[in-house]
């Protein structure tokens, strides 16, 4: 089951919970200031949204982030990966985003407006999630 961070509430964790499915959550980053380069409810705490499924039971909780969004540095994916590190989620999705056009991120940078990182950076952002994502999986190497 996909959710969003800010449609986690109690009674949401509850039937999860109760309902035995794996929660994967759309996070997008921890980081609030890329949520809203993304368009996203700036507000909602994805750490806090993932305690709270876990608190309700939920055995299998997962996470969706993306990299390349616009304005992100490396201190902002070393900050997300710190996040994964503590949290410990049961799957991490790591996907590199897209802006297709007619979309609203599509149309911001049509018109200038975002700028999404070029092919060196986002190949070069997409290492730093490989290797820490491997630190994370591979026992003793944190």
């Amino acid at each position: 089951m996909e959710t969003n961070p800010e449609d986690v509430t109690p009674g949401y964790a509850a039937w999860a919970a109760g309902s035995s499915v794996r929660v994967s959550l759309g996070a997008q980053s921890f980081l609030p200031h890329l949520r809203a380069s993304l368009g996203r409810r700036a507000l909602a705490d994805p750490a806090a949204a993932f305690k709270a499924l876990q608190r309700a039971g939920c055995a299998n909780v997962g996470v969706d982030l993306i990299f390349g969004i616009p304005g992100q540095s490396a201190g902002d994916l070393a900050a997300d990966m710190g996040e994964v590190a503590r949290l410990r989620p049961g799957h991490v999705s790591w996907y590199e985003l897209d802006a297709p056009s007619g979309t609203p991120l599509g149309r911001r940078v049509a018109a200038g407006e975002a700028t999404l990182p070029d092919a060196d950076a986002q190949a070069a952002l997409y290492r730093r999630v490989v290797r820490g994502l491997t630190r994370l999986a591979t026992p003793g190497t944190r």
